[in-house]
């Protein structure tokens, strides 16, 4: 019995750090599958390169996510600035589809503030870099 409340405990300390650690990770793995399942359904094939293009960058997102994870020094800045980018691209896109009225807007409020989050995070690692570089 004493070995399963160990066992419990190390399970819950292994979570805890990488779940810390690929935070932003679980949010872009939460914002992949929130659009696909309630954005991009909804948006009408006369549109679809709208609906292409923000898959894309959903993509992408998640690849300079863990290309800046497994990288340091200058190339990690320049997976956080490509980024940064890739998430500015998937709001103005889904500033687009809001434009469309093809979507709830409730729906669209909480793929916004999924991307507020990502992009406070995104902000706040890619200073941490520029703070560690000059020091």
């Amino acid at each position: 019995m004493a070995t399963r409340t160990k066992t419990q405990g190390l399970s819950k300390t292994l979570d805890n750090k990488y779940s810390n650690t690929f935070r932003l990770a679980d949010k872009a793995y939460a914002l992949d599958n929130y659009v696909r399942s309630q954005i991009a359904n909804n948006i009408p094939n006369m549109h679809r390169d709208i609906r292409i293009h923000l898959l894309e960058e959903m993509y992408k997102i998640a690849q300079e996510i863990y290309a800046a994870s497994f990288t340091v020094g200058n190339v990690r800045r320049k997976h956080l600035t490509e980024l940064k980018i890739h998430l500015t691209l998937a709001d103005m896109l889904l500033r687009q589809v809001y434009d469309l009225h093809c979507v709830k807007s409730a729906k669209l409020e909480h793929v916004a503030a999924l991307l507020l989050e990502m992009k406070t995070i995104t902000y706040g690692w890619a200073h941490r870099e520029e703070t560690a570089k000059k020091s």
